[in-house]
């Protein structure tokens, strides 16, 4: 869930920035943007250079790029791996993803990090959000996935409103963050000491965002 580090270098062309956003998105409605159905699809490689449904498509692909680049670094598997084992030590309870937990937080972690070497960079990120047509967007994703989203202008407004990416400057907001992930999904929150295993982590990321995210 890290918007901004996918966001960053095009806070200048808020297409560009939904579309990287886009992916994450999607998973709130149970649809899936997958990097085949942006390279492949006839009518997307159709599309009009510059127009709006390109421009998304090129941040959602920016997004797989990233995240390809991101997941696979070996900084990113360690601090994530350890991350994993300290959340797995305090709860039992099968259904809680440790894992899943940790990967989220990591993320979260990176853009909190680049909030602070990047000042402006998160509210930047939502006034570009707050430039689109909600319509238009609607109907440059149903272009891009081949069917209509369900509730996409509803979402996008919630987005918007509750500005979460912000809350990352405190280990609480992390935490609270990560609780809003969890129950859209259908788990349980993760326990309240999670809080000191995300402080814990916190000073190890800004290094791993600057080289993975760099100016």
């Amino acid at each position: 869930m890290n918007y901004l580090a996918h966001a960053l270098p095009h806070l200048h062309d808020p297409w560009v920035v939904a579309g990287t956003s886009l992916p994450d998105w999607l998973r709130f409605v149970r649809v899936r943007l997958r990097p085949n159905q942006l390279l492949v699809s006839p009518d997307v490689l159709s599309l009009p250079a510059g127009s709006a449904v390109a421009r998304l498509r090129a941040g959602a692909l920016q997004h797989h790029q990233d995240d390809r680049r991101f997941h696979a670094d070996a900084r990113f598997e360690a601090l994530t791996a350890e991350v994993t084992r300290e959340l797995r030590a305090l709860e039992r309870d099968p259904r809680f993803r440790a894992s899943t937990i940790a990967h989220v937080a990591v993320e979260m972690l990176v853009d909190a990090a680049l909030l602070g070497s990047h000042p402006g960079s998160g509210e930047r990120y939502y006034a570009a959000l707050e430039e689109l047509d909600v319509a238009e967007l609607a109907a440059a994703t149903r272009a891009l996935v081949g069917e209509e989203v369900p509730h996409l202008p509803a979402l996008h407004r919630r987005f918007l409103d509750a500005r979460f990416i912000l809350s990352y400057a405190s280990d609480a907001g992390v935490l609270r963050a990560l609780d809003g992930v969890l129950v859209r999904t259908g788990l349980p929150v993760a326990p309240r000491a999670a809080a000191v295993v995300i402080a814990r982590a916190r000073p190890r990321v800004p290094a791993l965002a600057s080289e993975l995210f760099p100016p």
